[in-house]
């Protein structure tokens, strides 16, 4: 396989710009995130999500923030969003005459816990050639993974379907040889562009802080300064997020919910023994220790 630095996004479908922003532009967008992780975890936005619901020892374990850019989170980190420079190479990279913005994400992690995501598409086709996924990083970030696209015909082997995301349950996890994925290890500053409908799978052993944007293709060209990635309503800072509700328990506190978070963090320190049995008695082998203290040695 040839080197992250040289992937193309027109061949391979996904591309890696190394020191892609710098300067006050990046300090700036970087500084007003690391806030809203800060207020988020103060249980003071709602609007988050949790993947794996530790008990709380240490930081709270949380894995995105949504609407980051609302105006109860931030008066000015839409601003700098805005300010942003890469439209410019996205469109030259694409073709695409404009481009809007269907989802938004501040990705985060704890520090003291690892994360693997399941392998997945962010659009639920493949090929994708009118939808991008953008990431731009605000810290340094080892372990994202994806599949190239002269690769995906191969994922059959594995059991996954190649034209869409409705693979069997057991592929989340699937072992796949080092050869078919490539592994993404990012400096702040860097951006990585993809198309959504690859398979991808998020793979985190630090604390992370990137934003994970979706661009989709428009076929005219919408001027607005003052909205220049043409970010959906609902993305945008003025939205009412009182009309959205609430998808997790994480505010919660009863017993069952601490028995609950007890068994996830006990569960953190072992490898994951029903899928050792799953793998012992078939021929589909999967990831033992996803989002376990082990999962940066044998993963």
């Amino acid at each position: 396989m040839k080197p992250v630095k040289d992937l193309n996004l027109e061949e391979d479908g996904v591309a890696l710009y190394s020191g892609f922003f710098k300067g006050k532009e990046l300090e700036n967008l970087t500084n007003e995130s690391a806030n809203i992780i800060r207020i988020s975890k103060s249980k003071k936005w709602k609007h988050i999500r949790i993947y794996h619901d530790y008990l709380r020892f240490f930081s709270p374990n949380i894995f995105g923030v949504d609407y980051p850019f609302n105006n109860r989170l931030s008066k000015t980190i839409y601003n700098y969003f805005n300010k942003l420079e890469y439209k410019e190479k996205i469109l030259n990279e694409t073709g695409w005459k404009d481009l809007c913005t269907s989802v938004i994400r501040l990705h985060t992690n704890s520090k003291f816990y690892n994360y693997q995501g399941t392998w997945h598409r962010d659009d639920k086709k493949y090929p994708s050639p009118s939808s991008i996924q953008v990431i731009i990083y605000m810290k340094d970030e080892d372990g994202f993974r994806i599949v190239p696209k002269n690769k995906n015909q191969e994922l059959k082997q594995y059991g996954f379907n190649t034209d869409n995301d409705q693979s069997a349950a057991d592929t989340g996890f699937a072992k796949l040889n080092r050869e078919m994925f490539y592994t993404i290890n990012a400096k702040k500053g860097d951006i990585v562009v993809f198309e959504s409908g690859l398979l991808h799978q998020g793979f985190c052993i630090s604390d992370r802080l990137h934003l994970h944007i979706r661009h989709e293709k428009k076929d005219f060209i919408n001027n607005n300064k003052q909205n220049y990635y043409n970010v959906e309503d609902k993305l945008l800072p003025n939205f009412n997020t009182d009309e959205v509700a609430i998808n997790h328990t994480y505010l919660d506190s009863n017993f069952f919910l601490i028995i609950k978070r007890l068994k996830s963090t006990v569960g953190y320190f072992f490898p994951r023994f029903k899928i050792i049995k799953q793998n012992i008695l078939g021929s589909k082998k999967q990831s033992v220790t996803y989002s376990t203290i082990w999962q940066n040695i044998f993963s």
